[in-house]
């Protein structure tokens, strides 16, 4: 059976955005307590969104779109962006991807729009001529 050379899946929700993120990480005398939570309760969204879409571990380097549905226009696009973080860090996770440092992850392309309900869209390229790696391989 041929490789896909894309791949999609959607989270439900709306993800904390940058200002949240930091808020969280200071709270509790900069403890991180809520950070982790929050962390934690994000990635089991994330995992599952990317295990119903039946995502193989990914060997090539990979390009990701991220389209960032939203509700309405209130969060900068700068802020709303920073929940890229947990989705990376639950791709590696859930065993799709390897790292997700540069030899793994050739770039990303963020979009926003409005929509109801709010979620997140994240393409997956793997196809070479879509995708220029900056190295052979993904290796750590």
């Amino acid at each position: 059976m041929p490789k896909e050379s894309f791949y999609t899946f959607r989270i439900p929700g709306r993800m904390p955005g940058m200002n949240e993120i930091i808020a969280a990480a200071k709270s509790g005398h900069g403890r991180g307590v809520a950070y982790s939570r929050m962390k934690k309760e994000w990635h089991e969204i994330i995992s599952d969104s990317i295990i119903r879409a039946g995502i193989p571990f990914i060997q090539s380097p990979v390009w990701l779109h991220f389209i960032h549905l939203e509700i309405n226009k209130r969060r900068d696009p700068d802020n709303i962006v920073a929940a890229k973080k947990f989705v990376m860090d639950a791709l590696v996770k859930t065993g799709v991807l390897q790292n997700d440092n540069w030899a793994c992850v050739s770039g990303f392309r963020d979009s926003w729009m409005i929509a109801d309900p709010p979620s997140i869209l994240v393409h997956i390229h793997t196809d070479q001529f879509q995708v220029i790696p900056i190295r052979e391989g993904c290796t750590t």
